[in-house]
């Protein structure tokens, strides 16, 4: 079972991870033994509070469970109609790290010097092609919002 566990990490930190656990209290053995303090754990899909909520982390080597979290959260904008350049600007507020600031304001400079969504995801060098194909692809189409769900949503699958 997935588990995304609200945590205080060794560096007093409060963060949102995710682990795989037979249980709930396999889950807290695990986080504690790895020397995090558990506040809170969840199962199934995460609302919107928690996925607008989640910090971003895309520099380096982001895994794609971080990914499918930014891709989510800026869907979630989209679909509210927050403009491309403003939903980006929100989420490099939300960033969880000076270096992931970085890549989400490169990506907002890129759009809000013309460049469409998908280049600018392409620029920032971070993201699978077939995300970015289907970002291309929903553009020219006109159906951003969904087809951003829909990547966030087969990206989970693959973390």
């Amino acid at each position: 079972m997935e588990f995304r566990c609200q945590v205080i990490d060794r560096d007093g930190k409060n963060t949102v991870i995710m682990r795989e656990a037979i249980s709930e209290e396999q889950c807290v053995t695990e986080l504690v033994s790895q020397g995090f303090t558990p506040l809170k754990l969840r199962t199934g899909k995460a609302n919107w509070i928690e996925l607008l909520n989640s910090p971003i982390k895309l520099s380096g080597n982001s895994g794609t469970s971080e990914q499918a979290v930014f891709l989510r959260q800026l869907s979630i904008l989209v679909v509210a109609d927050l403009p491309v350049d403003r939903s980006l600007d929100m989420l490099r507020d939300q960033a969880s790290s000076s270096r992931q600031k970085q890549a989400v304001a490169k990506m907002l400079s890129d759009v809000r010097a013309g460049q469409s969504l998908a280049k600018a995801m392409e620029c920032e060098g971070n993201f699978p092609a077939w995300v970015i194909g289907i970002v291309r692809a929903s553009e020219t189409g006109g159906n951003l919002g969904a087809a951003l769900t829909q990547a966030a949503d087969r990206m989970s699958s693959l973390a």
